[in-house]
């Protein structure tokens, strides 16, 4: 375009080019025209459309919404023009300016069409107090233009600004001060304004781009090394995996010196993840726990307490654990297995084989627990991973996710499988014949017959107590008595059945706890 009288032909070729001449009203796309010379000032004018009420809905909030971004932004001044020749207390555009810009510092009121109202009506003096700053007050007041009519609507510039110019001389409008009357005028006083506001607002701007600046920098750094090459690729996977091993090495030796681990003497619940070794040493110690407290079946009372336990006494550790049975109720217990299980033994023996599968029914809970701590350690070993993974990719989600999608999700589901196998190879074992070459097995045996003659003699000792001691001899021999008695008075099958259950108590022993631990119920 080499003058203005080429824009008229210019704006109906671009509504072509922007789909508005197929009788779309409105469109988002925005229309950009730049005016250069040594004349021009420097200034940026935004035309929006008209808000309006009725028509298309869609046209309606099309409209509203693009007024609104427009206005909202901070940095721009708005230009709230009104026409003379409409009652301007029914034009929406200054409510919308007063909330947007509520003390009006960068709101500029214009009035177009001055020449409309009547001369010496109550709407032309209404709209000169308006133009006075008088009735609505904005910060950068008001400015008055005078269009051209009809009529005139092939006059040049020049001849434009001349009626404006004469317009203003004439009438009420003269006591409008010079400088806010006028399309020159104008000119002047947006640059001016354009100016002062950018001045006051580049410390922002500023401020701004270095915000954005740091933004763009942190997602730069979070994108990594390039890589658009293959050996990029290759180069920049080699250093992730090189820190992937640092850190992974770290959690499972337990040296959380990394900051990836956390930092200061309380550790945020949000890290206590990353710290693997401390989790599973955790994990183990309730583990050992669970076995030690709920793992045997059956939790056999000792001969000498009461014969009797209440329901509530049956199971000490709730209904996940082992159920409480007297003495009597465990040698009911074993009697069935000992009457099918007879083999080449002499009478008063049990069959040596028999220990298995009594073993096998006091540790059947085993199984169901290792099974658990198997899943709990795996699911803290991919929640480790979940946030170590992220960390070493400085927070690339693509990159993160494409780790775990190619790489972790099948490594890690291939080691569960490998850890289920060799799970399955120890029940395996447990499953077998029993067997232990631990010296504790016949110790544990000994300290048992021990307990049970200590309760034996304390039993006795308690009924002699009564006796008249003056004839000790009488005494010491009626008591010699009655412990030969009492040792031979079991039959030779409750003999066994108890040296069958003494045995199992005492496999049970050697391979649950370690043998320094004394305070193992049997």
């Amino acid at each position: 375009m080499k003058s203005f009288d080429d824009l008229p032909e210019l704006i109906d070729n671009s509504k072509l080019a922007m789909g508005l001449d197929t009788g779309t009203t409105f469109s988002q796309d925005v229309l950009s025209i730049e005016i250069s010379g040594p004349t021009q000032p420097h200034l940026t004018v935004v035309d929006l459309p008209g808000l309006i009420h009725t028509g298309k809905s869609t046209d309606v909030q099309l409209v509203s919404d693009l007024v609104a971004s427009y206005m909202q932004n901070p940095r721009t001044i708005i230009l709230a023009v009104v026409s003379a020749r409409n009652d301007y207390q029914n034009q929406i555009v200054l409510s919308r300016a007063k909330v947007v810009d509520p003390e009006g510092r960068r709101t500029l009121g214009v009035i177009t069409k001055p020449d409309a109202p009547p001369v010496g009506s109550e709407s032309e003096s209404a709209f000169i107090r308006l133009a006075q700053n008088e009735d609505i007050t904005f910060g950068l007041g008001w400015h008055v233009l005078r269009n051209r009519c009809f009529e005139e609507r092939n006059s040049s510039f020049e001849e434009r600004n001349r009626v404006e110019e004469k317009f203003f001389q004439t009438g009420a409008w003269q006591d409008i001060p010079k400088s806010s009357v006028g399309i020159v005028a104008l000119r002047s006083r947006l640059s001016q304004l354009l100016y002062d506001h950018i001045k006051g607002e580049l410390p922002k701007v500023h401020k701004d781009i270095c915000a954005a600046l740091k933004s763009c920098e942190e997602k730069l750094f979070k994108l990594g090394d390039k890589r658009e090459t293959t050996n990029e690729q290759r180069a920049f996977l080699t250093k992730l995996s090189m820190d992937y091993v640092g850190v992974c090495k770290s959690a499972v030796d337990g040296y959380y010196e990394d900051t990836f681990f956390g930092e200061g003497v309380t550790i945020e619940a949000s890290d206590v993840p990353k710290r693997l070794r401390a989790v599973i040493q955790k994990m183990n110690a309730a583990f050992a726990k669970t076995i030690r407290e709920q793992g045997r079946t059956h939790l056999i009372n000792k001969k000498s307490d009461p014969a009797s336990i209440s329901n509530y006494d049956r199971y000490p550790y709730g209904r996940a654990g082992p159920k409480k049975i007297t003495h009597v109720e465990a040698i009911a217990w074993v009697k069935p297995l000992f009457d099918n299980g007879r083999g080449r033994e002499l009478p008063g023996t049990f069959n040596p084989i028999l220990v298995c599968p009594l073993f096998h029914e006091q540790s059947k809970k085993w199984e169901s627990f290792a099974v658990s701590h198997l899943n709990q350690a795996f699911a803290a070993c991919r929640e480790f991973l979940s946030q170590l993974v992220p960390h070493i990719a400085k927070g690339n989600a693509s990159v993160s996710s494409a780790l775990f999608q190619r790489w972790f999700n099948e490594a890690m589901n291939q080691q569960l499988a490998e850890a289920k196998k060799e799970l399955e190879k120890l029940f395996e074992d447990r499953r077998r014949h029993a067997i232990t070459y631990n010296h504790y097995y016949t110790d544990n045996i000994q300290k048992s017959e021990k307990e049970d003659e200590k309760e034996m003699l304390a039993a006795i000792t308690d009924q002699l107590s009564t006796y008249n001691t003056s004839n000790q001899h009488a005494l010491a021999r009626d008591f010699k008595n009655r412990f030969e008695i009492k040792k031979t008075e079991v039959n030779m099958e409750d003999y066994a059945c108890e040296q069958l259950l003494r045995s199992m108590q005492a496999y049970y022993k050697v391979l649950h706890l370690p043998q320094n631990d004394a305070a193992m119920p049997n």
